[in-house]
C-alpha cells in the first residue's frame, strides 16, 4: 500500500482507517521520511498517536515533522512532550532551541536549566530515584539497628530526607501542571487582550497592541465558560485569548 492510498483511508476513519494494521503504516512512514514528504509523515504520525503511540522518541521524531512541515507551535508541543523522557537528549535540546528561535515576537527567553544537559533528570526518574532512596533508607536503618552499624543509622535518615525531596519535587511539577497548564499558540496574529472577549482593549506595550504568534509559550492561569482563556507569559505579562487559540502541552 502506497502512503497516498494510506493518507487516503485516514482522511475516512470510520471507513479504513482502523482496519490499516501498525506495521503498514509505520512502513509509509519510513518512506515518506525517506522522500522528504513532510505533511505525509505529520498525517502518519497524528495516526499513531490516535492508536495511543506515547514516547520520547516518537514525539522527538513527530516534532521533526512537523518542524519540516512548517508547523511551528505543533512542533514545539512535540518537543515539549518529548522533554518527560527525553530530558537529557542532546538533539531533542538543540531541536527545541531552534524551534524557539524561530517564534516572532514576543520571543520567550531561552530557559537554560542550571545543571549542564547530561545530569537534568526527567520526572519519572526523579519518582524512580525518591522510591530508591525511600528503599535503601529504611533498608539502612533496619540494618543498622539488627547489626550495631551506627554509621548506617545516621546515613539513614539523610537518605529518607533525599527521598521525600525527590518525591515532593516530582509531585509539585505535577501540581504546578495541573495548576497551570502549559500552552503553545497555535498560529501568528492572536490579540492579548485586557479581558475575556473580543469587546476588550488588547493589552499594551510601549503604545502597541500585543500580538501573540505561533510557538509562544504560556501558562494557562484561568479559563471561563465563554471559550476564553487567561494565559501568563514568560516575562509575566497577564492576558486572554481564545482558548481555541493554544494547543496544550499535555491535554486537558
Amino acid at each position: 500500500m502506497t502512503v497516498f492510498v494510506l493518507l487516503a483511508a485516514l482522511i475516512h476513519p470510520a471507513e479504513a482507517a482502523r482496519e490499516i494494521p501498525l506495521g503498514e503504516i509505520l512502513a509509509a512512514l519510513r518512506r515518506a521520511e525517506q522522500q522528504d514528504d513532510a505533511e505525509s509523515a505529520v498525517k502518519l504520525f497524528e495516526e499513531l498517536s490516535s492508536r495511543g503511540v506515547a514516547n520520547g522518541r516518537f514525539y522527538l521524531c513527530q516534532g521533526n515533522a512537523y518542524l519540516r512541515a512548517g508547523r511551528l507551535a505543533d512542533a514545539i508541543v512535540a518537543y515539549r512532550r518529548a522533554e518527560y523522557w527525553l530530558t537529557r537528549n542532546p538533539h531533542l535540546h538543540s531541536n527545541l532551541l531552534q524551534a524557539r528561535e524561530m517564534v516572532l515576537e514576543p520571543r520567550s527567553p531561552v530557559r537554560e536549566p542550571t545543571l549542564p544537559v547530561w545530569f537534568r533528570l526527567s520526572a519519572s526518574e526523579v519518582r524512580i530515584l525518591a522510591l530508591l532512596f525511600w528503599v535503601v533508607g529504611w533498608s539502612l536503618a533496619g540494618a543498622g539497628t539488627v547489626r550495631h552499624q551506627w554509621g548506617w543509622t545516621i546515613a539513614a535518615p539523610v537518605i529518607l530526607v533525599l527521598s521525600g525531596v525527590g518525591a515532593t519535587a516530582a509531585r509539585w511539577q505535577e501540581y504546578d501542571r495541573s495548576l497551570r497548564p502549559e500552552a503553545v499558540v497555535s498560529r501568528n496574529g492572536v490579540t492579548f487582550r485586557e479581558g475575556n472577549g473580543m469587546s476588550y482593549p488588547a493589552r499594551e506595550r510601549n503604545g502597541l497592541p500585543i500580538v501573540l504568534n505561533a510557538g509562544v509559550e504560556v501558562r494557562v492561569l484561568a479559563e471561563r465558560p465563554n471559550g476564553w482563556a487567561k494565559v501568563q507569559l514568560d516575562n509575566g505579562d497577564t492576558g486572554w485569548v481564545p482558548r481555541s487559540e493554544l494547543l496544550f502541552v499535555w491535554p486537558q
